[in-house]
């Protein structure tokens, strides 16, 4: 997964990568692009994933992201929507903060592009 374990203390917070090494700021990016496409498609069809994290976002060795654990995922009715993908979107923005929290920090000397 691209991030530790879920935070005990606020549930709603991942933990750093495994491995300790701080995340690319293009790789944060593409997988938030690549998470935010899937939650696009689920929301579609009327389908909340339930439980976006980064512990539940996998990526392969050629850094293809995909969103993993359906466990929680459900159909919503159409009166229901924006409510179900409201807090989806609130956990994309959480999400997107571990992200940031969890990448290099560019130094002043370089510049990355994202």
């Amino acid at each position: 997964s691209v991030g530790g374990s879920p935070s005990l203390t606020s549930c709603t917070r991942d933990t750093p990568p495994k491995d300790g090494k701080a995340l690319k700021l293009a790789f944060s990016a593409k997988v938030a692009l690549s998470i935010c496409l899937a939650a696009e498609e689920l929301h579609k069809h009327s389908i909340s994933h339930g439980d976006i994290y980064l512990h539940n976002t996998l990526s392969d060795s050629s850094g293809i992201i995909k969103l993993s654990d359906f466990g929680a995922g459900f159909a919503y009715p159409s009166e229901l929507k924006a409510k179900f993908e409201g807090v989806e979107i609130r956990t994309l923005g959480w999400l997107i903060d571990d992200l940031l929290n969890f990448s290099e920090k560019p130094s002043n000397s370089t510049e990355e592009k994202v």
